[in-house]
């Protein structure tokens, strides 16, 4: 099991998702096992072509995801939406920045966490890899 403050930051591409592309499963069920292991997360968009939505999915709906466990950094004039993780409000812990450059954000975040979980859900051969039988 992770320690207390362990906290995973996810990050990936803001390109935008092929047309008729859907967010592959995998990540529902990294992000459950996340959970699982006692891991927290940061998120910072909900966006399509960021994995964080998928990811964020899969982790509120783990039944091991803890209170306040999902961190979720914005700039302070917008909050990012995660719907599943919205109706579970218990698991949310919003961290308002008052850095309004979002890169500068991101990069200061870092200093929070142990471990960095990179996706790429627009790479092509992950597009390839999901239409395979």
């Amino acid at each position: 099991m992770a320690a207390a403050s362990s906290i995973i930051a996810i990050v990936g591409s803001s390109a935008a998702a092929p047309a008729g592309f859907d967010a592959p499963v995998a990540p529902e069920a990294l992000a459950a096992a996340l959970a699982k292991a006692g891991f927290r997360i940061l998120v910072y968009s909900s966006g399509s072509g960021f994995p964080e939505s998928p990811i964020v999915k899969g982790y509120a709906a783990s039944p091991e995801a803890r209170e306040k466990s999902i961190h979720i950094r914005y700039p302070l004039d917008g909050t990012p939406e995660f719907p599943r993780a919205q109706k579970q409000t218990r698991l949310v812990d919003p961290r308002p920045d008052h850095i309004q450059n979002c890169e500068t954000s991101f990069y200061l975040s870092l200093s929070e966490v142990e471990g960095i979980l990179a996706a790429d859900v627009t790479e092509p051969s992950a597009v390839e890899a999901k239409k395979r039988p």
